[in-house]
């Protein structure tokens, strides 16, 4: 009965930690992306406007 439970535990914990690392990954590619702008206000004369795949 206990392995169960510690499984049960086990499996919330790692799809909390998956859940957090996916938010968290998506809000730093959006700041990244925020300031980069604030940094590159003309991104096509930048060396990043490839890697934003900007249209200029």
């Amino acid at each position: 009965m206990e392995v169960a439970v510690e499984g049960f535990v086990m499996l919330a914990t790692t799809k909390k930690i998956a859940k957090t690392l996916f938010f968290g990954i998506r809000i730093y590619s959006f700041a990244w992306k925020s300031l980069l702008e604030l940094v590159y206000p003309y991104p096509c004369y930048s060396a990043f406007a490839h890697s934003l795949k900007r249209k200029c």
